[in-house]
């Protein structure tokens, strides 16, 4: 939990943490991620800009 940086009180704040997530944070988050929008991915070698 130290190399997660998730505090050295992580344990007793995880319930918390869990019932802060409501359905609507959920359903803003997955909007979010899960977008329809078109995604460009470049695969290959960099190309300089030096000749």
């Amino acid at each position: 939990m130290q190399i997660d940086k998730r505090g050295i009180d992580y344990i007793q704040r995880r319930s918390a943490l869990i019932e802060e997530v409501t359905r609507d944070k959920v359903k803003a988050m997955a909007k979010k991620l899960l977008s329809v929008e078109p995604a460009i991915m470049v695969v290959g070698p960099r190309l300089d800009t030096k000749g």
